[in-house]
C-alpha cells in the first residue's frame, strides 16, 4: 500500500512547483556600449511559459548610472533606497511582454562596470535571473591642446600658460636685474596662476548663466558621495561629502535626449544631510526648468550662479602680498 501511494504522489503534479516559470525570458543591450555621459539601454522581453499571469519584475540600476527611462512596463516604480526599479502585473500564459529600460552612465564612470541584474518572480514557479556586465568606456574632457594622445582642459591651458610666463619672466629679470630678489617675481606669479584658474570658473559660471531654460524631467536622483583625506580635523583620515545629482530628459527636435548634473563646477559638495534636504525639492517625474551645456549636452544645470569654491581664491593672497613687499623692497634699494 505504502508503494502504491508513492506512486501516486510521483505521479501528481506539484501545484505551483512547476508552472509560471519565465525560462525563455531575455535581456539584450541595444545600442552602443556605455560609455561616461552616454545613455545606453537593453530590451527585456517576459516569456510566460507557465500557467499563472501574475509576475514580479525588479531591475537593480547599474552602479556609477541613473535611470533615464522605462517603458513597457506601466506602473512600474523606482525604489531609490535599493536602487531598484520594481514592476508588478500581469503577462498571460504563452504570451510575451516586452519592456525598455535605459540608463545613463555618471560623467566620470569609466572604467567601472555597469551591472545590470532582472529577477523575475512569477507567482507560481522558480524565479528567473538575468544580467549583463559591461564595462563603461572613457571619454576624455574635451582639450584645446593636444601633444600626441596627450590632452590639455581649457583650465588647465589657462594654468600652464601663466607657469609658462612666470618661468621666462623670472629668466628675464635673472639677466635684466641680477641683483633683485629671484623669489619675488616667483612670489607674485605663482598665485597669479592659482588665481587664473578661479577667473576661468567665473566666466564658466558667467556662459553657463547665459544659456537658455527647457523644461526637463526628473528620471532619477541621487547623493553623489566623494571621498578625500583632510588634514584640517584634529585627526585627519578620510572625509566624504555629497552633493545631489540628477538625470533629467528633454525633447530635442522630437527626439528624446537625457542629461544629467546639478550644479555649476564652482559649487562647494555639502555634508549628507544637507545634500539629501537639497536633493527632496526635485521630486521623481517633476518637470523644472534647466539648462542643457551646449558645449557638453550630457551635462545640465538645474541650480546656476557662482559657488563657494571662490573662496579658496583667497589662499595665495598672501604669497601675493610677500612677493609685492619684495619688489618694492628691491625698488627703495635702488
Amino acid at each position: 500500500m505504502l508503494g502504491i501511494a508513492l506512486l501516486l504522489v510521483a505521479a501528481c503534479p506539484a501545484t505551483g512547483g512547476a508552472s509560471g516559470y519565465f525560462d525563455g525570458s531575455t535581456l539584450v543591450r541595444s545600442g552602443a556600449a556605455p560609455a561616461e555621459g552616454e545613455v545606453f539601454g537593453y530590451t527585456l522581453t517576459l516569456l510566460n511559459g507557465g500557467e499563472q499571469p501574475s509576475v514580479a519584475v525588479a531591475i537593480s540600476i547599474p552602479a556609477a548610472s541613473l535611470l533615464a527611462g522605462v517603458e513597457g512596463l506601466p506602473g512600474a516604480t523606482l525604489d531609490e533606497n535599493s536602487r531598484t526599479v520594481r514592476w508588478q502585473g500581469a503577462v498571460h500564459p504563452g504570451q510575451a511582454q516586452v519592456a525598455h529600460v535605459r540608463f545613463v552612465a555618471h560623467l566620470d564612470a569609466g572604467g567601472q562596470i555597469a551591472t545590470v541584474r532582472v529577477t523575475i518572480e512569477p507567482a507560481a514557479g522558480a524565479t528567473t535571473e538575468l544580467s549583463d556586465a559591461p564595462d563603461v568606456e572613457t571619454r576624455p574632457a574635451p582639450a584645446v591642446v593636444r601633444v600626441g594622445s596627450v590632452g590639455i582642459t581649457a583650465a588647465g591651458a589657462v594654468v600652464l600658460g601663466w607657469l609658462v610666463m612666470a618661468a621666462l619672466l623670472w629668466a628675464v629679470l635673472r639677466v635684466a636685474r641680477p641683483d633683485a630678489a629671484a623669489w619675488a617675481p616667483i612670489a607674485i606669479l605663482l598665485p597669479l596662476a592659482f588665481l587664473s584658474y578661479f577667473a576661468w570658473l567665473g566666466r564658466e559660471d558667467a556662459r553657463i548663466g547665459r544659456l537658455p531654460t527647457r523644461a526637463c524631467t526628473v528620471t532619477d536622483r541621487e547623493l553623489d558621495a566623494r571621498t578625500a583625506s583632510s588634514t584640517s580635523r584634529p585627526r585627519s583620515g578620510p572625509v566624504t561629502v555629497y552633493r545631489p545629482w540628477l538625470a533629467l530628459s528633454y525633447e530635442e527636435g522630437g527626439t528624446s535626449m537625457v542629461a544629467q548634473g546639478f550644479g555649476t563646477d564652482s559649487a562647494l559638495s555639502n555634508g549628507s544631510a544637507e545634500a539629501q534636504t537639497i536633493l527632496t525639492r526635485y521630486a521623481l517625474g517633476a518637470r523644472i526648468p534647466c539648462a542643457v551645456d551646449d558645449r557638453d549636452t550630457r551635462r545640465a544645470y538645474v541650480e546656476r550662479g557662482p559657488g563657494g569654491a571662490y573662496l579658496f581664491a583667497l589662499i595665495p593672497v598672501p604669497l601675493l602680498a610677500l612677493g609685492l613687499w619684495g619688489l618694492r623692497r628691491d625698488r627703495r634699494r635702488r
